[in-house]
């Protein structure tokens, strides 16, 4: 059976009526116009800023590319407009005189490539990075020195590059502390090598979050990473701003125009969503590791020398997770400030801990040096404040270390701290070193007067004519002056050499 739909007919008045009813007044359509036009004011004074904050930045931001110091034959060379890298990415400008600071992820092996910086449509042809071999072992961490690099560090996945130009225009730090979710930030950068005439590309987004882990680097397992870098502890800041292939080494600005932020297309380059962005922040230990960079000095870093759990710790329901120790380590920091396994640690600094990951990030990111205020809870009683002065971290990583600078050495041989040694050696000595008052050999010349006198490299020195070093500072001021034959007292055997005047 059809059903039918009974349709009631409106009288033609009552039509009228309706419209008149609905129709707007003429106070109302004011309201509406005033209302629209408010909110393209406010639309353009945003794009105002926008468009000020780039321009206050983009003088400062160039491309990159990297070249096989070898190319196949007919391929356009660096100086070429027309030349399309296989590798690229991005920078910033830290100082007039032709300092970059980019991703040291971006450079590759700097032995295999020549590298190219275009800025403002002027091409830089960055010094052919050689390198050359130093005393010792090939391949061991120390043994090279990169040749136009100003230094590099793994551990901050940073480097300076320098090109023959002046009259720069730096980039301005802000500050990543101050960061809120939410907050609008603009990314210029070099995505797929289209800014390599040197005008740097633009795109836009929000905080999306703060302190994330940093995707794993290409080709490497995510859980046993071989180059550990701090950013992969939870120090990341994640946008939603597009950071496509070749945005590494970008700027990552507030409105103001400042870089809070060095970008990372990590997430793009470990086919993760490009709409994951990350970037480095500009915080004080960032602008720390930048200034010894710039200067061509190696950064370092703080190490503590204990082994935390890994499982959350919560010490009764309704209370927050901690860090709690499970091994300290002999000859360290922490074996000297008398930390036990079970000790909880609540704070460093001040900065709540919730887990491992905090503790390794917030000590990585500190100076060799720092004293540092540990909150520790012993045998669940009151927490207590227990100071500790951080040693030098090892960095367990196949990218080398670089600094331009030149480095303090004795009579053929330099030192560094104990726990600068490689891991394995370390603790396979450790319960040798007591409270660790000792530097170890680092580097050393052969045929010198120190590898006369018996010295290797990592050879432990405790003594210099009796007294006691603590570490390389402590070293090379006891030996000032010092000239003659100079005892030294080695931890092993407990046994003594002496080294020779040149």
């Amino acid at each position: 059976m059809l059903r039918t739909r009974q349709v009631r007919v409106v009288p033609t008045a009552a039509l009228m009526l309706l419209a008149s009813a609905l129709a707007p007044t003429p106070k109302a359509s004011a309201q509406a116009g005033a209302q629209a036009g408010a909110g393209l004011e406010a639309a353009l004074a945003l794009e105002n800023v926008l468009v000020d904050a780039i321009a206050a930045a983009e003088k400062s931001v160039v491309a990159i590319a990297r070249v096989p110091k070898d190319p196949l034959v007919g391929i356009p060379r660096g100086e070429d407009p027309g030349m399309v890298p296989s590798g690229y990415g991005t920078g910033v400008v830290v100082d007039r005189r032709g300092l970059i600071l980019t991703n040291y992820h971006v450079l590759g092996d700097i032995e295999k490539y020549d590298y190219y910086v275009w800025t403002q449509r002027r091409s830089f042809k960055v010094k052919g990075i050689e390198t050359r071999e130093k005393p010792g072992k090939p391949g061991e961490d120390g043994q090279f020195k990169a040749v136009g690099v100003e230094a590099a560090d793994p551990w901050f996945d940073l480097a300076v590059l320098k090109i023959d130009a002046d009259n720069l225009e730096p980039i301005k730090f802000g500050d990543a502390g101050k960061l809120k979710k939410g907050q609008i930030v603009i990314a210029l950068g070099n995505p797929y090598a289209i800014a390599r005439d040197g005008e740097a590309s633009a795109t836009w987004g929000i905080i999306s979050n703060l302190r994330r882990h940093a995707p794993p680097l290409p080709d490497e397992d995510p859980l046993l990473p071989k180059d550990n870098t701090v950013q992969q502890y939870g120090d990341m800041i994640q946008t939603d701003a597009k950071l496509p292939q070749g945005a590494s080494g970008g700027a990552l600005l507030n409105l103001k125009g400042e870089m809070i932020g060095l970008t990372s297309s990590l997430a793009a380059l470990s086919n993760g969503e490009t709409t994951a962005g990350f970037a480095i922040p500009v915080d004080d230990a960032f602008k720390r590791v930048v200034d010894r960079l710039k200067m061509g000095r190696r950064a370092d870093f703080g190490f503590l020398g204990v082994a935390p759990e890994r499982s959350t710790y919560i010490a009764a329901p309704g209370e927050l997770p901690a860090v709690r120790i499970d091994k300290v380590v002999p000859g360290t920091p922490a074996a000297r400030a008398f930390l036990r396994p079970l000790d909880v640690v609540t704070h460093v600094d001040g900065v709540r801990l919730y887990d491992h990951y905090d503790l390794m990030r917030e000590v990585g990111k500190m100076p060799v040096g720092k004293r540092v205020e540990l909150t520790v809870v012993r045998d669940r009683r009151a927490p207590q404040i227990i100071p500790v002065t951080l040693a030098k971290k090892y960095l367990n990583t196949t990218r080398p270390v670089y600094g331009s600078a030149a480095e303090p050495m004795w009579r053929g041989m330099r030192v560094d701290y104990a726990t600068a040694t490689p891991g394995e050696i370390f603790q396979q000595r450790a319960p040798e070193l007591g409270l660790g008052n000792c530097v170890a050999v680092s580097e050393i010349e052969p045929d010198s007067p120190a590898w006369k006198a018996g010295l290797r490299r990592w050879t432990f020195i405790s003594h210099i004519e009796g007294k006691s070093v603590e570490d390389p500072e402590a070293f090379y001021k006891l030996l000032q002056g010092r000239e003659g034959p100079v005892q030294l007292r080695l931890i092993g055997g407990r046994e003594t050499v002496t080294v020779e005047a040149p």
